[in-house]
């Protein structure tokens, strides 16, 4: 697979270390660790934790730097106090990408904190996805790293979404519903790795054929709407937007540190550009559940969707309740 992006080695890694992997349960060092466990590339991950010589069958490394392997992706499930020191380890081993799972709330929710490690990680060249994210999913190529305990289903759909419980809950249907997924990112606080950067990878993917992003807040709107319209281009893309109303959008907006913005502004710029809007949850894993058959309806189309229409006309696509 030769896809030029700068997270490529970050969505196909081809060696992976969990740090604070743990046989604990309930911890999140397990959360991961099982699912990467129920992939199938256990050979190439590597839990890395002190506490453990082993983790089942599989030897358990004390450090990174320990770990007999070139490693792609690490992946942090430790308390957040310790990410600072473990991204200037992730530096001197050269490892170029970062991905870190939900943490303590006090440091996760400071503004600051998550400033200086997205600025430790461009100056070590490390590409930080999160923190906060529930993880990244490749069904194709086995990899699960993410808090969902098993592989989803191998499809053509590419999964975007800013919220960890959404992730969850459209991963759930899909089980129940056959839906396929070529890649599965939960983009987390999106300190360093912006969600536009991430669509722009989902455009490049040749094994994603339809986007669908969820989208709480927007830190870099003017990227996302570029990229946006680039995805739209060249491929269906599905947008759930969150938290009509006031209460919970400034909610979103504070958790990602972004202005509230004005919906009636967001649905113009995204009829603009082409996306299909969906207004509810429901809307969205119906329509996702529509495209997976491969009968995509565009250009002129109409498509009962549960308790909606979607219309779609090439330029302007919504979901409208009745």
């Amino acid at each position: 697979m030769d896809i030029l992006h700068s997270l490529t080695s970050a969505f196909n890694p081809k060696a992976v270390a969990v740090v604070g992997a743990s046989d604990r349960p309930g911890s999140r060092g397990s959360f991961v660790w099982s699912g990467v466990m129920n992939g199938r590339r256990v050979h190439e991950a590597y839990p890395v934790n002190p506490k453990y010589k082993y983790i089942g069958v599989t030897s358990c490394w004390p450090s990174l730097s320990e770990v007999p392997a070139k490693i792609d992706l690490a992946v942090f499930a430790t308390p957040s106090s310790k990410i600072e020191g473990l991204l200037k380890e992730c530096k001197k081993l050269a490892i170029p990408n970062v991905l870190i799972t939900p943490g303590d709330e006090e440091l996760t929710a400071d503004r600051r904190w998550r400033e200086r490690i997205a600025q430790m990680a461009r100056e070590a060249g490390i590409r930080l996805i999160g923190p906060d994210s529930m993880g990244i999913m490749r069904p194709s190529i086995g990899l699960n790293v993410s808090y969902w305990p098993h592989l989803a289903q191998t499809g053509s759909i590419g999964l975007l979404c800013q919220s960890g419980a959404v992730t969850a809950a459209v991963l759930e249907y899909a089980d129940r519903s056959g839906i396929g997924f070529s890649t599965v990112i939960s983009s987390g606080l999106e300190s360093e790795v912006s969600l536009a950067e991430m669509i722009d990878f989902l455009v490049a993917d040749p094994q994603t054929e339809i986007i669908a992003l969820h989208v709480e807040a927007l830190r870099h709107p003017r990227s996302f709407f570029s990229s946006l319209k680039n995805a739209v281009r060249q491929k269906p893309v599905i947008v759930l937007k969150a938290g009509r109303g006031t209460n919970a959008r400034r909610l979103a907006c504070a958790r990602l540190a972004t202005a509230a913005s004005d919906e009636a502004v967001f649905d113009a710029a995204i009829a603009r550009v082409g996306a299909i809007r969906c207004d509810t949850l429901e809307e969205f894993v119906t329509t996702l559940e529509v495209f997976n058959t491969g009968k995509n309806p565009r250009q002129g189309r109409l498509a009962m969707l549960g308790t909606g229409l979607c219309t779609a006309d090439g330029r302007r696509s919504r979901c409208r309740g009745h």
